[in-house]
Formats: C-alpha cells, structure tokens, sequence
C-alpha cells in the first residue's frame, strides 16, 4: 500500500468520520439527552465541549504529522477551521426540526477548541523548558 493512502487512512479519515458524526448528531431531529432536567442540559453542554475538542486534536494531528505544518500555522487553522464548522453546525440545525441554532453552543465548542490549543501550547512549553533545564 502506498504512503499516500496509508496517510489518507490514518489522518484523513479519523477526521472526516468525526466530521460527519458531527453532523449526523446534528442531523437527528428533536435530539434529546437521556438525562433529565439539568443533568441532561450539563450532559448536551458536555458532549459540545468534547466533540470539538476532539475535533481539534484531530485536525491539528492531520496538519502537525500529514501536512508537516509549524505548531503556529496549525493551531490557527486549527482554531479557523474548527469554529467556522462549529458556526456551520449550528446553522446546519436551524433546518432541522426540533432543532435551533446557539449562539451559547458556538462558545461552548469555541471552548473546547480552545482548551485543546492551551492545552498543546503548554505541553510543548513545559517540554521545551526540561529541554532546557538537561
């Protein structure tokens, strides 16, 4: 098999499945929590943060090992892509019966993009300082 395909199964695909999970769940008509009351609005809220979170890793693992991008140029792409989808998932779900659009649900999965790009910036820091501490 060759590197073309073998790249293309190992980045390329984890991330468009997760993107059309993604859109799937967003898909499914009056979608509802299996929790009820707050419980289920914390658990929704939940899903949001570590489905995007998900997706960053995905997408920066996608831009940093498949398309040899600096760290930089692939958290912002990262941080780009991955809210432009959060705002088109919610848009997506105004078509959708049952469903509306939330502006509180993009800050949620702007969130857990977010977290993912701090969390890789203070890893590479902390490696680079005991780097510098041998």
């Amino acid at each position: 098999m060759s590197n073309k395909i073998i790249g293309f199964l190992e980045y390329y695909l984890p991330f468009i499945n997760w993107l059309i999970i993604i859109f799937v769940f967003s898909h499914i008509p009056q979608l509802q929590s299996p929790l009820p009351g707050t419980y289920g609005y914390l658990f929704r809220k939940t899903a949001h943060f570590i489905e995007y979170f998900i997706l960053s890793y995905l997408n920066y693992r996608l831009l940093t090992k498949y398309h040899k991008l600096n760290l930089n140029l692939s958290l912002i792409i990262t941080f780009i892509f991955c809210s432009a989808y959060a705002v088109a998932d919610e848009y997506h779900q105004t078509f959708i019966y049952g469903r509306n659009s939330s502006l509180w649900d993009v800050l949620i999965d702007t969130l857990g993009i977010s977290t993912f790009i701090f969390g890789i910036f203070l890893y590479k820091s902390l490696k680079r300082n005991k780097k510098s501490r041998v």
